[in-house]
Protein backbone atom coordinates (compact mmCIF):
# COMPACT_ATOMS: atom_id res chain seq x y z
CA UNK A 1 0.00 0.00 0.00
CA UNK A 2 1.19 3.31 -1.28
CA UNK A 3 1.44 5.61 1.66
CA UNK A 4 -0.28 9.03 1.60
CA UNK A 5 2.13 12.43 2.52
CA UNK A 6 0.76 15.10 3.15
CA UNK A 7 2.52 18.65 1.77
CA UNK A 8 4.52 20.60 4.32
CA UNK A 9 1.91 24.07 5.37
CA UNK A 10 3.26 26.60 2.98
CA UNK A 11 4.19 29.53 4.65
CA UNK A 12 2.20 32.86 3.95
CA UNK A 13 3.83 34.92 1.12
CA UNK A 14 2.91 37.92 2.89
CA UNK A 15 4.19 38.16 6.27
CA UNK A 16 2.98 41.85 6.68
CA UNK A 17 -0.55 40.73 5.35
CA UNK A 18 -0.69 37.48 8.22
CA UNK A 19 0.58 40.11 11.21
CA UNK A 20 -2.15 42.08 10.20
CA UNK A 21 -4.98 39.44 10.01
CA UNK A 22 -3.70 38.10 13.51
CA UNK A 23 -4.03 41.29 14.80
CA UNK A 24 -7.50 41.42 13.83
CA UNK A 25 -8.55 38.41 14.80
CA UNK A 26 -7.16 38.85 18.43
CA UNK A 27 -8.70 42.23 18.51
CA UNK A 28 -12.19 40.60 17.97
CA UNK A 29 -11.59 38.03 20.21
CA UNK A 30 -10.75 40.98 23.12
CA UNK A 31 -14.04 42.51 22.18
CA UNK A 32 -15.90 39.04 22.34
CA UNK A 33 -14.66 38.55 25.89
CA UNK A 34 -15.54 41.71 27.05
CA UNK A 35 -19.15 41.40 25.87
CA UNK A 36 -19.66 37.88 27.44
CA UNK A 37 -18.32 40.25 30.53
CA UNK A 38 -21.04 42.61 29.97
CA UNK A 39 -23.73 39.99 29.68
CA UNK A 40 -22.27 38.21 32.89
CA UNK A 41 -22.14 41.54 35.00
CA UNK A 42 -25.57 42.28 33.94
CA UNK A 43 -27.21 38.91 34.55
CA UNK A 44 -25.67 39.46 37.65
CA UNK A 45 -26.90 42.39 38.79
CA UNK A 46 -30.31 41.57 37.61
CA UNK A 47 -30.22 38.54 39.56
CA UNK A 48 -29.65 40.73 42.77
CA UNK A 49 -32.90 42.97 41.59
CA UNK A 50 -34.82 40.52 39.31
CA UNK A 51 -35.90 42.34 35.62
CA UNK A 52 -39.12 42.91 34.82
CA UNK A 53 -39.14 45.36 31.65
CA UNK A 54 -37.65 48.15 30.38
CA UNK A 55 -38.27 51.42 29.02
CA UNK A 56 -36.51 54.28 27.55
CA UNK A 57 -35.99 57.44 29.54
CA UNK A 58 -34.60 60.99 28.64
CA UNK A 59 -31.19 59.67 30.07
CA UNK A 60 -31.31 56.25 28.05
CA UNK A 61 -32.88 52.71 29.33
CA UNK A 62 -33.98 51.83 32.67
CA UNK A 63 -34.43 48.27 34.01
CA UNK A 64 -37.33 47.95 36.43
CA UNK A 65 -37.19 45.49 39.08
CA UNK A 66 -40.03 43.63 41.37
CA UNK A 67 -39.57 45.80 44.60
CA UNK A 68 -40.70 48.55 42.19
CA UNK A 69 -36.92 50.11 41.90
CA UNK A 70 -35.43 51.32 38.87
CA UNK A 71 -32.22 50.62 37.71
CA UNK A 72 -30.51 53.14 34.83
CA UNK A 73 -28.36 51.85 32.37
CA UNK A 74 -25.47 53.89 30.74
CA UNK A 75 -24.64 53.60 27.27
CA UNK A 76 -27.25 51.01 26.05
CA UNK A 77 -27.02 50.90 22.64
CA UNK A 78 -25.18 49.15 19.92
CA UNK A 79 -22.24 47.90 22.05
CA UNK A 80 -25.18 47.22 24.81
CA UNK A 81 -29.24 46.86 25.16
CA UNK A 82 -31.62 45.38 26.50
CA UNK A 83 -34.68 44.11 25.24
CA UNK A 84 -36.78 43.80 28.23
CA UNK A 85 -36.15 40.64 30.21
CA UNK A 86 -33.30 39.14 32.00
CA UNK A 87 -32.95 36.27 29.66
CA UNK A 88 -32.77 39.06 26.55
CA UNK A 89 -29.97 40.94 27.64
CA UNK A 90 -27.51 41.26 25.05
CA UNK A 91 -25.20 43.61 27.08
CA UNK A 92 -24.66 46.62 29.25
CA UNK A 93 -22.09 49.05 28.52
CA UNK A 94 -22.14 50.30 32.41
CA UNK A 95 -25.04 50.22 35.17
CA UNK A 96 -26.20 52.82 37.72
CA UNK A 97 -26.91 52.28 41.70
CA UNK A 98 -30.80 51.20 42.05
CA UNK A 99 -32.59 54.45 42.49
CA UNK A 100 -35.63 54.97 45.30
CA UNK A 101 -38.38 52.92 44.79
CA UNK A 102 -41.11 54.74 42.96
CA UNK A 103 -44.19 55.57 44.59
CA UNK A 104 -47.12 52.89 44.53
CA UNK A 105 -50.53 53.79 42.44
CA UNK A 106 -52.87 54.95 45.16
CA UNK A 107 -56.08 52.94 45.46
CA UNK A 108 -59.73 53.92 47.38
CA UNK A 109 -61.77 51.15 48.41
CA UNK A 110 -64.68 53.44 50.19
CA UNK A 111 -65.30 55.85 52.28
CA UNK A 112 -67.61 55.50 55.57
CA UNK A 113 -70.18 57.67 55.80
CA UNK A 114 -70.46 58.02 52.54
CA UNK A 115 -72.94 61.02 52.76
CA UNK A 116 -73.15 64.06 55.59
CA UNK A 117 -74.15 67.54 55.77
CA UNK A 118 -74.04 70.26 53.52
CA UNK A 119 -71.96 72.59 56.27
CA UNK A 120 -69.53 69.93 56.02
CA UNK A 121 -66.85 69.72 59.05
CA UNK A 122 -67.47 66.34 59.67
CA UNK A 123 -64.79 63.75 59.51
CA UNK A 124 -65.11 60.63 56.91
CA UNK A 125 -62.88 57.24 57.05
CA UNK A 126 -60.92 56.77 53.45
CA UNK A 127 -60.13 52.56 52.76
CA UNK A 128 -57.69 51.85 49.95
CA UNK A 129 -53.75 51.27 50.01
CA UNK A 130 -50.71 52.73 48.43
CA UNK A 131 -51.78 55.59 51.02
CA UNK A 132 -48.57 57.73 52.20
CA UNK A 133 -48.25 60.48 54.76
CA UNK A 134 -48.30 63.21 52.04
CA UNK A 135 -51.53 61.95 50.44
CA UNK A 136 -54.51 64.66 50.01
CA UNK A 137 -58.16 63.84 49.84
CA UNK A 138 -59.74 65.67 47.39
CA UNK A 139 -63.29 66.38 45.91
CA UNK A 140 -65.09 67.31 43.18
CA UNK A 141 -68.67 67.77 41.51
CA UNK A 142 -69.66 64.98 39.71
CA UNK A 143 -71.51 66.85 37.37
CA UNK A 144 -72.19 70.50 35.97
CA UNK A 145 -70.12 73.68 35.18
CA UNK A 146 -67.53 72.96 38.66
CA UNK A 147 -66.55 69.27 37.34
CA UNK A 148 -62.75 70.40 36.88
CA UNK A 149 -63.00 72.03 40.46
CA UNK A 150 -61.04 69.68 42.80
CA UNK A 151 -60.95 70.64 46.87
CA UNK A 152 -58.25 69.41 49.02
CA UNK A 153 -59.70 68.21 52.24
CA UNK A 154 -57.65 68.15 55.38
CA UNK A 155 -56.63 65.13 55.64
CA UNK A 156 -54.57 62.83 58.33
CA UNK A 157 -52.78 59.44 57.46
CA UNK A 158 -53.70 57.01 59.63
CA UNK A 159 -51.44 54.11 57.52
CA UNK A 160 -50.99 53.15 53.85
CA UNK A 161 -54.50 51.71 54.13
CA UNK A 162 -56.43 54.45 55.90
CA UNK A 163 -56.80 57.80 56.04
CA UNK A 164 -59.07 60.76 57.75
CA UNK A 165 -60.50 63.09 56.14
CA UNK A 166 -62.62 66.91 57.13
CA UNK A 167 -65.32 66.86 54.21
CA UNK A 168 -65.69 70.59 53.00
CA UNK A 169 -69.08 72.44 52.46
CA UNK A 170 -70.77 71.57 49.07
CA UNK A 171 -73.89 70.23 47.76
CA UNK A 172 -75.03 67.60 45.80
CA UNK A 173 -72.78 64.85 44.83
CA UNK A 174 -69.27 64.97 45.09
CA UNK A 175 -66.15 62.60 43.56
CA UNK A 176 -63.85 61.75 46.32
CA UNK A 177 -60.29 60.87 44.67
CA UNK A 178 -57.06 60.02 46.50
CA UNK A 179 -53.77 62.06 45.33
CA UNK A 180 -50.35 61.17 46.19
CA UNK A 181 -46.82 61.09 44.36
CA UNK A 182 -47.82 57.75 42.86
CA UNK A 183 -50.82 58.97 40.83
CA UNK A 184 -54.46 59.16 41.96
CA UNK A 185 -57.31 57.06 42.52
CA UNK A 186 -60.24 56.11 40.94
CA UNK A 187 -62.57 58.05 42.39
CA UNK A 188 -66.14 57.06 44.81
CA UNK A 189 -68.98 59.19 45.44
CA UNK A 190 -70.02 61.35 48.68
CA UNK A 191 -73.35 62.93 48.59
CA UNK A 192 -74.39 66.26 50.42
CA UNK A 193 -77.59 66.01 52.44
CA UNK A 194 -79.45 68.90 52.56
CA UNK A 195 -80.86 70.37 55.98
CA UNK A 196 -84.23 69.17 56.89
CA UNK A 197 -86.93 72.08 56.25
CA UNK A 198 -87.48 73.93 59.14
CA UNK A 199 -90.54 72.70 61.62
CA UNK A 200 -93.59 74.96 61.66
CA UNK A 201 -95.41 76.39 64.68
CA UNK A 202 -96.86 73.01 66.86
CA UNK A 203 -100.07 72.13 67.07
CA UNK A 204 -102.80 70.75 69.57
CA UNK A 205 -105.24 67.93 68.52
CA UNK A 206 -105.94 66.69 71.67
CA UNK A 207 -105.37 66.75 75.54
CA UNK A 208 -106.42 62.89 77.62
CA UNK A 209 -107.39 63.34 80.05
CA UNK A 210 -108.91 66.74 78.96
CA UNK A 211 -110.03 67.03 82.84
CA UNK A 212 -107.29 66.00 86.25
CA UNK A 213 -106.04 66.97 89.47
CA UNK A 214 -102.83 68.81 90.27
CA UNK A 215 -100.03 66.65 89.88
CA UNK A 216 -101.51 64.41 87.13
CA UNK A 217 -99.93 63.59 84.14
CA UNK A 218 -102.16 64.06 80.93
CA UNK A 219 -100.64 63.63 77.25
CA UNK A 220 -101.14 65.76 74.54
CA UNK A 221 -101.18 64.71 71.22
CA UNK A 222 -100.46 67.18 67.55
CA UNK A 223 -97.53 67.91 65.27
CA UNK A 224 -94.50 69.79 65.43
CA UNK A 225 -94.23 69.03 69.11
CA UNK A 226 -90.80 67.64 68.82
CA UNK A 227 -88.88 71.19 69.43
CA UNK A 228 -91.30 72.34 72.37
CA UNK A 229 -89.87 74.83 74.93
CA UNK A 230 -93.18 75.37 76.99
CA UNK A 231 -96.19 74.37 77.92
CA UNK A 232 -98.40 76.63 79.16
CA UNK A 233 -102.13 75.71 81.55
CA UNK A 234 -103.62 79.07 81.97
CA UNK A 235 -100.94 81.37 83.14
CA UNK A 236 -98.80 78.24 84.44
CA UNK A 237 -95.87 76.23 82.93
CA UNK A 238 -96.20 72.68 83.40
CA UNK A 239 -93.06 70.04 83.59
CA UNK A 240 -93.21 67.90 80.41
CA UNK A 241 -91.49 65.50 78.14
CA UNK A 242 -91.42 65.11 74.64
CA UNK A 243 -91.70 61.58 73.76
CA UNK A 244 -92.02 62.21 69.81
CA UNK A 245 -93.24 65.11 67.43
CA UNK A 246 -96.46 64.22 67.47
CA UNK A 247 -96.57 63.55 71.31
CA UNK A 248 -95.98 65.27 75.17
CA UNK A 249 -96.48 64.26 78.65
CA UNK A 250 -97.03 67.10 80.39
CA UNK A 251 -97.47 67.26 84.71
CA UNK A 252 -100.59 69.53 85.11
CA UNK A 253 -99.53 72.24 87.11
CA UNK A 254 -100.36 74.15 90.14
CA UNK A 255 -102.49 76.51 91.25
CA UNK A 256 -105.72 75.10 89.98
CA UNK A 257 -107.69 77.66 87.96
CA UNK A 258 -110.44 75.71 86.60
CA UNK A 259 -111.29 76.07 83.10
CA UNK A 260 -108.06 77.17 81.78
CA UNK A 261 -106.63 77.07 77.77
CA UNK A 262 -103.51 74.69 77.29
CA UNK A 263 -100.86 75.53 74.43
CA UNK A 264 -97.42 74.66 73.44
CA UNK A 265 -94.63 76.84 72.44
CA UNK A 266 -91.43 76.16 70.27
CA UNK A 267 -88.99 78.43 68.48
CA UNK A 268 -91.22 78.64 65.91
CA UNK A 269 -94.23 79.92 67.40
CA UNK A 270 -97.45 78.65 69.63
CA UNK A 271 -100.24 76.52 69.37
CA UNK A 272 -103.68 77.10 69.41
CA UNK A 273 -105.40 77.36 72.60
CA UNK A 274 -107.01 73.95 73.61
CA UNK A 275 -109.01 73.74 76.74
CA UNK A 276 -108.44 72.10 79.91
CA UNK A 277 -110.48 71.64 83.37
CA UNK A 278 -108.68 71.43 86.69
CA UNK A 279 -110.50 68.56 88.74
CA UNK A 280 -111.48 69.57 92.39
Amino acid sequence: MTPITTPAAERCPYPELEERVRARLDAQEVLARQARERREEAREYAERAPVVGMAAGPAGYWLAGHTGAVYPIAGAGADGTVQGHVGDIVGVAAMGEPSAPAAPQPTLTSISPASGPAAGGNTITVTGSGFTSTAVVELAPASGANISQRTAASTTYVSPTELQAVVPAGSGTDVVSVQTAGGTTMATLYTYTAPPAPAGPPTVSSISPSSAAIGATVTITGTNLGDATAVDFGTSQAVFSVTSTTSITATVPAPAEGLVPVKVVSAAGASGLVPFVYAT
